[in-house]
This record gives C-alpha cells, structure tokens and sequence, in this order.
C-alpha cells in the first residue's frame, strides 16, 4: 500500500487504528496533548472539556496525529537532504584534494 493511500487513514472515516498503523505519529501527537492540555492554563488558555482526555479515534486525535505524521514526514526529507550535502562537499574536497 502507497503512503498517500495509508495517510488518508487517519482522516476521519478513516479505516483502522492508528496507534497500530502510527506508532511513531501516535505517540507524538498523544505527548502533545498531554503537554498541551497540562500547559494550557499556565497560558490562560482553558482547553475544551470535551477534549482533555486523548482519544485516539476522535477527530482531534486523527488531526494532531496527522499533522505530526507530516512534519515527521518532512524533517526526515530535511535531514536526509543535509546528509546529501555534508557527502557531496565531502566527496568535492575529497576530488580537490587529489
């Protein structure tokens, strides 16, 4: 199965659960709301009582895990980009050198 067609998942009416499908995504976006939801008040932010306990099937959940699948997502494309340059420059000293 293609990525685009497990992410679509996670939108609401998606199919399967997502602390199974997401390990990685679930388990930051569940961090992110425990820190938000402990936080908030020290903002003089009050949170919605609907929303205070993580449920991982709620359509605030399956958002919070989405966004943190795709910022996952394009860290991972960052950081392999950089590694690319840091062998490039290398591999460019390295012909220099020679």
């Amino acid at each position: 199965m293609k990525e685009e067609e497990t992410i679509e998942n996670l939108r609401v009416g998606g199919v399967g659960d997502i602390e199974k499908m997401y390990p990685e995504t679930y388990k930051l976006a569940r961090q992110f709301h425990q820190i938000y939801e402990e936080n908030a008040p020290f903002f003089g932010y009050i949170t919605n009582e609907k929303t205070r306990e993580f449920d991982h099937e709620s359509t605030n959940a399956r958002l919070m895990a989405f966004v943190c699948h795709t910022i996952i997502s394009e860290e991972t494309c960052n950081v392999r980009e950089d590694e690319r340059n840091v062998i490039e420059a290398f591999l460019e000293l390295r012909n220099k050198m020679q």
